[in-house]
């Protein structure tokens, strides 16, 4: 399956505009994610790695951590958090879209509303980068949970922090993955919605997305997300059991574009594409758009 892109689907025409005119401009990038920082915060951590782990590798305390988790936190409105914890105030947005547009698993987010709620916890001893353990082998053979590569983290160096793995990137390899069916598949998307944006740019940047090829499809055995959208410009990971994320390079450092991808069914998957476009002095701008990737017939 290639990578068919139509006028309509590449970046349109109003960005390079707006960037001239000098409306989109760059952030700093966080150096650390907001996953790393709820690990090491305390709030939720995945496959096998503990709170301490987080820390050594971003180099703060627990307290810090959750200081800076509070601080990144806040690129989400509070009912977008709310939302995402319990299904409340979510407006326009399911609480699965809040859940996606923030992008920590989902048992994380009560823990975190009860930390943002609280505030950090005070510091008992001075400040101090916690040190390094001892690293043990781990036995060979030896099995992680159920479902979960585990990956041993090398130990960073001065300054220095590397991403904690999800897993295994974009391959169903797990027992109860889904292995979808060949056959003609149709793209259907949904209407984009849109929160805290610019009049006119939800139609416009989804357009911009690209997207998987309607028509028939030989997937590859087991089932490689990475195969639905070719493309250098395209990271996948994988989310959990038939669960996958991609992360595509934007036209512009104020953009992050991305997709959430459910194996539902041999037969179905469902989508949704994330753009968010941060605009100093501006409400984050955020278009989500629902899609569904159908098999019609052999």
């Amino acid at each position: 399956m290639s990578l068919v892109m139509t006028a309509a689907m590449r970046p349109s025409r109003w960005l390079p505009g707006v960037m001239a005119c000098g409306l989109l401009l760059p952030l700093a990038a966080r150096a650390e994610s907001l996953s790393q920082l709820a690990c090491a915060a305390g709030v939720h951590c995945t496959n096998a790695v503990t709170p301490l782990d987080a820390q050594i590798i971003l180099n703060v305390t627990q307290e810090q951590a959750q200081a800076k988790f509070i601080e990144a936190s806040q690129d989400w409105d509070a009912t977008v958090w709310r939302c995402a914890a319990g299904g409340r105030t979510c407006g326009p947005l399911s609480q699965m879209d809040a859940q996606i547009l923030i992008g920590l698993p989902e048992a994380a987010y009560g823990p975190a509303e009860q930390l943002r709620e609280r505030g950090p916890a005070a510091p008992t001893t001075p400040a101090t980068p916690p040190k390094t353990p001892a690293q043990k082998p781990r036995p060979q053979g030896a099995a992680g949970k159920p479902g979960v590569v585990v990956e041993s983290l090398p130990t960073p160096g001065p300054g220095g922090y590397r991403e904690v793995p999800l897993s295994e990137s974009g391959t169903a390899s797990v027992v109860g993955d889904i292995q979808p069916l060949d056959g003609v598949w149709t793209l259907s998307p949904g209407t984009p919605q849109a929160v805290g944006c610019m009049a006119g740019i939800a139609q416009s940047v989804a357009r911009g997305m690209p997207a998987p090829q309607s028509g028939p499809v030989t997937f590859e055995k087991p089932f490689k997300a990475r195969q639905l959208i070719k493309s250098d410009k395209i990271t996948w990971k994988r989310r959990g059991s038939n669960h996958y994320s991609a992360q595509l390079v934007a036209p512009s450092t104020a953009m992050t574009m991305g997709y959430d991808v459910r194996v539902t069914s041999a037969t179905q998957m469902q989508w949704q594409s994330v753009v968010t476009v941060r605009i100093p002095g501006q409400p984050v701008c955020t278009i989500t758009t629902p899609l569904s990737y159908l098999r019609q017939g052999s």
